[in-house]
């Protein structure tokens, strides 16, 4: 069940102007009610539900194997490094010994 960005709004008015919620958030110096700060957190409140769902119904759309890619680069990088790190150390063995 959805509710309206009104509704949202609204709630959001009511909790962050007269409330004890805006009334502690006032104490603290944070005016949040007609103020641009305020602004954000509303669209950020309201919009983040949409964007939460692309999110997940992209991700269901990769496929299973995409989760094993980065073992495997991991695991290439890893020896490659390992590799530079022994020639590393037998070229500085060869000099000083």
């Amino acid at each position: 069940m959805a509710v309206p960005p009104v509704v949202v709004g609204l709630a959001l008015l009511i909790l962050l102007g007269e409330s004890f919620v805006g009334k502690w958030l006032v104490s603290k110096n944070i005016q949040l009610v007609f103020d641009m700060k305020g602004v954000v957190v509303a669209q950020i409140t309201v919009n983040l539900p949409f964007a939460i769902i692309q999110t997940m119904e992209h991700y269901e759309k990769i496929e299973p194997r995409i989760y094993l890619l980065p073992k495997h680069v991991v695991r290439q990088n890893l020896s490659f490094l390992s590799g530079l790190l022994y020639l590393y150390q037998k070229r500085i063995s060869l000099r000083h010994g």
